[in-house]
């Protein structure tokens, strides 16, 4: 059998996702790896901090960037469940920018059915409205966006 030759790929200069700051697949590769991080809560008065980890393998909750008005501010109700992404901690990188450590993640979307029909064609009539189904699709998500971990149990099918 006759040998191929292998082509030449080049690593993408543009970043992942629609968020600007993300790193580029090329920084990526070049960024520290960690197993897990810690996103803490600044506490109001005399409250105290709240410590939020995460960890490769979380389910995670994600805000989005297009959240309804009156959601997503300090103190400010929760967003409905249909509003928030959601995804499946891959990979877990950090990098200086600025001097300040910065964390990001890959991230493996869930798809929800209204995201599965501008995709591809399939059949979505027999989910539930929160139903997802785990995608193929990653991107990198900084830290300060997870708003949480959900348990693994939730009807989650691969």
């Amino acid at each position: 059998m006759a040998q191929t030759k292998k082509k030449n790929r080049k690593s993408k200069k543009t970043t992942s996702g629609g968020d600007p700051e993300a790193p580029t697949e090329t920084e990526w590769e070049s960024m520290a790896i960690y197993k897990k991080f810690i996103v803490t809560e600044n506490a109001s008065d005399e409250e105290e901090n709240v410590d939020h980890p995460f960890e490769v393998g979380d389910y995670v909750s994600i805000l989005p960037s297009n959240l309804p008005e009156g959601y997503g501010v300090e103190d400010g109700p929760a967003p409905p469940i249909e509003a928030m992404w959601f995804g499946l901690i891959k990979d877990i990188r950090m990098r200086y920018k600025n001097r300040e450590p910065e964390v990001w993640s890959r991230i493996q979307w869930f798809y929800s059915e209204t995201d599965i029909g501008n995709i591809v064609q399939i059949d979505t009539t027999h989910l539930g409205d929160n139903e997802r189904l785990l995608s193929s699709h990653c991107d990198f998500v900084h830290s300060s966006t997870l708003n949480g971990t959900f348990n693994k149990s939730i009807s989650m099918f691969h």
